[in-house]
């Protein structure tokens, strides 16, 4: 009987590797576009005041917010009296990296600070030779829920704000805490999640950028190509920070690779290897934005045959050992757990077997005929 618990944890750990996987990530919210703003930075979040809004689910805090292009307004309402904030980032990143706007009502003191994710912490941009960029901020508090209003600018030129651009996805991150009137406390509840600024559907972008692209590298199978793309404005200077989607078609197959952004020099580039010999032709794109339309450059490159194994072959090979031996110790795992519950199941039916036996001389001379 001493297995019984053993055998139960072993069953416990197969019945949550069958539960289902997590459900995927929300689609991204949109920040809706508008001008003139009517949103008035006062501590009220009224109705109909912002042209977009939305309650996350998971922390309940009620977000609203505008923006026309050049500033973004926000509102945030929280189910606490604590302090509440959000963060903008880049996509895929929680709090390291991200602008973090932060803030509580105290009594008649509003506090709103301007910060930057550190790590798992933040810290004031001031703090750490930035600027504060909130340019306006006011906060209520009432019903148990406290209300903050600020207005920062989409590009502030601050190293330690994200700049913000339309029809780019960034992260989102909401948090608060019940009670707490600080910046420091560990947060009540917190939810990540993305948004997207919408474009100005009023503007189009006329001018024609020039895009160039080319292979770096040696031209082998197994071996590394850096994949150049140039980006020029109609007026020959580069165009910085700017977003270039590779991707790649081949005789086997392609697909997108990557995107990467424009240096100083309107350069970006990204790692690509070749998988197998033959002809591979590149695409770069650029998607455009408020004043240049897309554009489109390619290349194709030629891989000889590696003097070696196909690489092809070698990951084809590694992959299906690999799911073998991972079937193989499913199913192993699982048939000890249904010789282990056949095993609890006989001993607890052994016991009963001996219940009907008699004892003394009668039994005996029962056994002896």
């Amino acid at each position: 009987m001493k297995r019984l618990p053993r055998v139960a944890l072993l069953v416990a750990l197969a019945l949550v590797a069958m539960l289902p996987l997590p459900p995927a990530a929300a689609e991204p919210v949109t920040i809706p576009f508008g001008r003139p703003v009517t949103a008035v930075v006062d501590g009220i979040v009224g109705p109909g005041e912002y042209a977009g809004s939305f309650t996350d689910p998971v922390t309940g805090i009620a977000v609203s917010w505008v923006h026309d292009d050049v500033n973004l307004s926000v509102g945030l309402v929280s189910p606490g009296t604590g302090w509440a904030g959000i963060g903008f980032g880049p996509e895929g990143v929680l709090m390291d990296g991200s602008n973090i706007v932060i803030g509580y009502v105290l009594g008649a003191a509003t506090v709103i600070s301007d910060e930057y994710g550190v790590g798992l912490n933040h810290i004031a941009d001031i703090g750490l030779g930035g600027r504060d960029d909130i340019l306006e901020r006011a906060g209520s508090e009432a019903s148990g829920r406290t209300t903050l209003e600020f207005r920062i600018p989409l590009d502030s030129g601050d190293a330690f704000d994200i700049a913000l651009r339309t029809g780019k996805t960034f992260s989102l991150l909401l948090a608060y805490h019940d009670t707490a009137d600080d910046l420091i406390t560990l947060h009540t509840s917190a939810s990540p999640g993305s948004f997207i600024l919408e474009r100005d559907p009023n503007k189009i972008p006329t001018r024609r950028a020039s895009l160039g692209l080319e292979g770096l590298g040696e031209l082998q199978e197994a071996a590394n190509v850096t994949l150049v793309a140039r980006l020029l404005g109609d007026d020959g200077l580069p165009l910085a920070s700017a977003v270039i989607d590779f991707f790649v078609n081949t005789s086997v197959g392609g697909g997108f690779l990557g995107a990467a952004e424009t240096d100083a020099l309107g350069v970006a580039r990204l790692n690509y290897t070749f998988l197998s010999p033959g002809p591979f032709r590149f695409v770069a794109r650029f998607e455009g934005d408020l004043e240049y339309v897309p554009a489109e450059a390619n290349t194709t490159l030629v891989a000889e045959r590696s003097p070696g194994p196909s690489v092809l072959w070698t990951s084809d090979h590694a992959i299906r050992a690999l799911i073998f031996a991972t079937l193989a110790g499913v199913a192993s795992v699982y048939a000890f757990v249904v010789v282990q519950i056949l095993l609890i199941r006989r001993i607890g039916v052994a016991p009963r077997r001996t219940r009907g036996r008699r004892s003394g001389p009668k039994a005996d001379r029962g056994r002896d005929k």
